[in-house]
């Protein structure tokens, strides 16, 4: 496909990344009086488009997303349909994910400083936490576990804000049927086995999900299921306490790169 290109109401600019599952596109969105609006659109890719199992997955990514609207999480909009291809319409988030900036840092033989490991820690569990605490119209928790909170997940944006990103591996313990009966039938599975919090594998379906997925070891405290410590090591705390200061604008990163 050549950039820029149309897309359904939107205009496609640029290529983000592409996974095994979706394409993830740089886009924009008009309005009247020369209103325009950047965002991100995850596109299924074309040859799962007519999988009946990709497509049921891609839709309950945009159907969890839609519960969520919290600082800590990214925001999705809508899911649309431009010919045969299912997308979803998000926030764009203009930063770089903790992958990138621990790899940055390891470079320079440096590490990520501790104050900022546990500010970053401490917006991720809030994010997860209100995601777990999160109830559908009717009052009822839905149960959400996020299954795969690594550092390729979690993105610090220039301006400093930390966002949980990628519900696409999420499942919902607890569902219900058309009469309301709970549904507790297992959900497409996914995620790392490494950065599934310990409570998940256990299946628990009380009314509270699992409170952490490993968070810790999205800054490179150490390597999930090893002891190596390889940058900051962060003390385990709760995220209820006094807020820490968000993390600085990365000064090693490049302001032109929009992911």
């Amino acid at each position: 496909m050549q950039l820029p290109a149309p897309f359904g109401k939107y205009e496609l600019l640029e290529r983000i990344a592409t996974g095994g599952m979706a394409e993830v596109f740089l886009a924009r969105s008009f309005g009247v009086a020369g209103f325009e609006k950047r965002l991100v659109i995850k596109r299924l890719r074309p040859e799962l488009a007519e999988d009946p199992r990709f497509v049921s997955m891609f839709i309950a990514e945009a159907k969890i997303g839609v519960h969520l609207n919290h600082p800590n999480v990214v925001s999705v909009f809508e899911l649309g349909k431009v010919g045969p291809a299912h997308y979803i319409a998000m926030e764009h988030l203009h930063g770089r994910d903790l992958t990138r900036i621990v790899k940055a840092l390891r470079a320079r033989e440096e590490r990520v400083p501790l104050d900022r490991a546990v500010a970053i820690v401490a917006e991720v569990c809030r994010g997860l936490a209100y995601a777990h605490g999160r109830t559908d119209a009717d009052g009822r928790p839905l149960g959400l576990v996020h299954r795969d909170v690594s550092p390729h997940n979690v993105l610090v944006t220039f301006a400093g804000e930390v966002k949980l990103v990628d519900f696409g591996i999420a499942r919902l313990i607890t569902t219900h049927t058309a009469s309301g009966a709970p549904d507790r039938k297992p959900g497409p599975g996914g995620g790392k086995y490494a950065y599934i919090g310990r409570s998940r594998p256990r299946a628990r379906t009380s009314t509270t999900a699992p409170t952490c997925s490993r968070p810790g070891s999205c800054c490179g405290s150490s390597s999930p299921g090893s002891g190596s410590t390889t940058t900051a090591t962060t003390p385990r705390s709760s995220a209820g306490s006094a807020r820490p200061t968000s993390p600085t604008p990365a000064p090693w990163a490049s302001r032109s790169t929009t992911t």
